[in-house]
């Protein structure tokens, strides 16, 4: 037996996923980086080898095996179960225990297998293995991601695969983000799932800008996704609408500075304030007057917050200006066409009116500075894209400060330390007064096996090997 994943030498805990992939670990690492190992591979599962099977090279104290769920609400189709060992390290005569054959009759694998094995992997120090991302395609690649998701999930380490997952999805560049502003949504309770700020990022960023759309109105009522992250998506969304609300609002009182006056001294002729003054600036009105019309036009079509880009239409048509909007066809059909004049007239009155254009494009051009990672310029979208995402807006922000605290009360308080009283519950367990961390700490620091279930196994032994002193054998011969 080698001493490296997947069989380690001495290893306590004999894992079978299935006839081809079985192992031999120890349950001091599985239990280090899993909430759920910590659970199935406690002492009173543990069986008491004896000693002659100590003296044969047995060191199995633990036996798991995936077997199917019967429960058709459970996360995932197969689950680790603990089998009944006898004091060999073996399973007792007669066992019906099944073990799930993977190829039989040349049926595809499962994928949850390979999850499976890509996680104890993980748990070990291993890169887990999600595709390539280079020659795979996203939804190949997003699969694997999901079901090594899964059983992170259910054994309770999903920090073990945030940072592989993540940094596979990443390398397919813009394929992900493209696929993220399609369905933002998804990818944002993907994100927490795995707890990505990268992904969850950019997701939500998309999310917002399409917040008045009936598909992200639709999964924000059905429940699809937790009540934090919706929090945290109408927030976002109605900072939006406030600063398109505001842009409206300083575009219609907007007044070119060539049609302002100053009065300094008060009088008339020295401060240009006069009738024949006001009279001259007739053009530059005419052409303030066009612009607000169209203003209102846009806002009585509810083409602002109210629509289902929030206003993106309406705003990116003032940042391009010129004849994006109030072009000189639509001046002739509409204006000039009330409004005769002189081509002179007509010309001065369309200058005007592109100053104006030029100048307003100032208001919105904060609209357009994208904190998303998709390139736009290749791959347009027609929503928002600039809504800014600091670290306190991540759902799990709280949850982790919340830890944060507690450890530092743990330690100002002295909460943990071994002077403390370590009360145990009823079953004997640490957890409930520590939490899980602080009990495997406990229990290391109190001599129980801390690195490799040493003490656990000669606990299990010690009494054999007393007999053994005493002269006589595991049958009670006499030897």
């Amino acid at each position: 037996m080698t001493d490296q994943f997947p069989e380690f030498e001495g290893g306590d805990v004999r894992v079978v996923l299935t006839t081809g992939r079985q192992y031999q670990l120890h349950a001091s690492i599985l239990r280090q980086h899993s909430r759920t190992m910590r659970d199935l591979l406690n002492p009173r599962t543990a069986i008491d080898l004896s000693s002659r099977a100590v003296r044969k090279g047995a060191s199995t104290r633990w036996k798991m095996v995936l077997v199917p769920t019967d429960d058709e609400d459970a996360a995932l189709r197969f689950q680790l179960s603990i089998v009944p060992l006898t004091d060999s390290g073996v399973e007792p005569r007669g066992s019906t225990t099944t073990i799930v054959v993977e190829n039989e009759n040349g049926r595809v694998s499962d994928p949850l297998f390979k999850a499976y094995h890509s996680i104890l992997a993980a748990l070990h120090g291993l890169p887990i293995d999600l595709g390539d991302a280079q020659e795979d395609n996203m939804a190949d690649l997003l699969k694997a991601a999901l079901e090594a998701l899964s059983v992170a999930e259910y054994l309770q380490c999903v920090p073990i695969v945030t940072g592989p997952i993540e940094a596979t999805l990443l390398a397919t560049g813009q394929n992900l983000y493209r696929a993220i502003a399609e369905n933002p949504t998804g990818w944002l309770v993907f994100s927490d799932r795995i707890r990505s700020r990268a992904i969850f990022k950019e997701a939500m960023i998309h999310a917002v800008g399409r917040y008045n759309t009936d598909k992200i109105q639709t999964v924000i009522h059905d429940g699809a996704m937790h009540d934090g992250i919706v929090s945290i998506l109408e927030r976002k969304a109605q900072e939006v609408i406030n600063g398109v609300s505001i842009t409206m609002r300083r575009l219609s009182a907007y007044y070119p500075i060539s049609l302002t006056r100053v009065a300094t001294v008060g009088r008339i002729d020295k401060d240009n304030t006069g009738r024949a003054d006001y009279g001259n600036d007739i053009l530059g009105w005419m052409a303030l007057c066009v612009f607000r019309h169209w203003l209102g036009d846009m806002m009585a079509t509810d083409h602002t917050t109210h629509d289902k880009d929030m206003g993106f239409f309406f705003i990116q048509l003032i940042a391009q200006g010129g004849n994006a909007y109030l072009n000189r066809t639509l001046m002739q059909q509409s204006f000039h066409a009330k409004f005769p004049m002189s081509p002179k007239g007509m010309n001065a009155v369309e200058f005007r009116l592109t100053e104006i254009k030029n100048n307003v494009k100032d208001y919105v051009k904060g609209y357009f500075k994208p904190t998303c990672q998709l390139d736009l310029h290749r791959y347009p979208v027609k929503h928002y894209t600039h809504t800014n995402i600091a670290p306190e807006d991540f759902p799990w922000h709280a949850e982790q400060a919340a830890a944060r605290n507690a450890d530092i009360e743990r330690v100002m308080y002295g909460l943990g330390n071994a002077d403390e009283d370590e009360d145990l519950d009823e079953d004997g367990d640490l957890t409930s007064v520590y939490g899980a961390s602080e009990a495997e700490a406990h229990e290391e620091g109190s001599g129980y096996e801390g690195g490799n279930d040493a003490e656990g196994s000669d606990t299990g032994t010690q009494q054999n090997d007393q007999d053994d002193d005493n002269g006589e054998d595991d049958d009670g011969d006499t030897s």
